[in-house]
This record gives C-alpha cells, structure tokens and sequence, in this order.
C-alpha cells in the first residue's frame, strides 16, 4: 500500500498576495467587460436585457442610405 502524502500548511501569505492583487485589478477587469458588452450591442442593433430587444430601423431619408449601426 502506497504512504500518503503529508499535506504542506498552506501559505496564507502568498494567498493574502493574490486576493489583494484580484481587488485591485476587478474594477479595471469589470469595466472592460462591461464597455465591451455595451460596444456589442452596436454590432448586434439591439440591446439584451432578459431577452434581445432589436433597435427599430430608421426612417428612410432619401440623402442617407445603409444603417446607421456598424
């Protein structure tokens, strides 16, 4: 039968570190995400709340042609 292993104590140092870094770096991670999501709903013509809501299409102008939306 095979010895088991000892488990190392864990570093709670190195882990105090790593959570220290992730709240430092949420707000910047979280606003990317959420411009990123917005930016998208130009590509999609619509915005997604508890479903996909599409942007109504525009009015025709006869000096404007093709959509708005990119």
């Amino acid at each position: 039968m095979p010895k088991l292993k000892r488990n190392e104590f864990p570093d709670f140092a190195k882990m105090g570190k790593n959570i220290e870094y992730m709240i430092r770096k949420l707000p910047t991670v979280s606003g990317t995400i959420a411009v990123n999501f917005f930016k998208d709903s130009f590509t999609r013509k619509g915005f997604i709340n508890k479903s996909f809501e599409k942007w109504q299409p525009r009015q025709n102008d006869d000096d404007l042609k093709g959509s708005l939306m990119l």
